[in-house]
């Protein structure tokens, strides 16, 4: 019985090639570099109006920034403006981290201090480097 479903399954096996990044295994085009006649193809952007980072799948700059203000001012509320109290107990748990419900205002404090500098130190490296732009 395995020699037979061995038999079967191997032929189909041997055409098919894993990329990397595709999850499962997918048949591979023949050459995705190359066109028709053996010339290479030409680099082209989703939309012409928009630049090099967006073009290749990363955050624009206005976007970045907006983002990391929304979330500095959630890390300032829980850490410097009353947010910790507010959230203590169940909420935190939804709101924070999975074992949040345990920690007490002090304890959420001071996470939330310690994830606006992590924020804000990942916020930085984006603004040079639009490539760690991971929203």
């Amino acid at each position: 019985m395995r020699r037979g479903l061995l038999s079967r399954v191997l032929p189909v096996l041997r055409n098919v090639r894993i990329r990397a990044g595709v999850a499962g295994a997918t048949r591979a085009p023949p050459d995705a570099g190359t066109h028709r006649r053996g010339t290479a193809a030409p680099r082209r952007t989703p939309c012409a109006n928009v630049g090099e980072a967006e073009a290749e799948g990363h955050v624009s700059t206005a976007a970045w920034v907006g983002v990391y203000v929304v979330q500095a001012l959630w890390w300032l509320w829980l850490a410097r403006w009353g947010g910790a109290r507010c959230v203590e107990g169940g909420p935190a748990a939804w709101l924070l981290h999975p074992v949040a419900w345990r920690w007490d205002a002090e304890v959420i404090q001071l996470f939330a201090w310690l994830s606006l500098v992590g924020s804000t130190l990942w916020f930085v490296l984006g603004l040079f480097e639009p490539a760690a732009r991971l929203v």
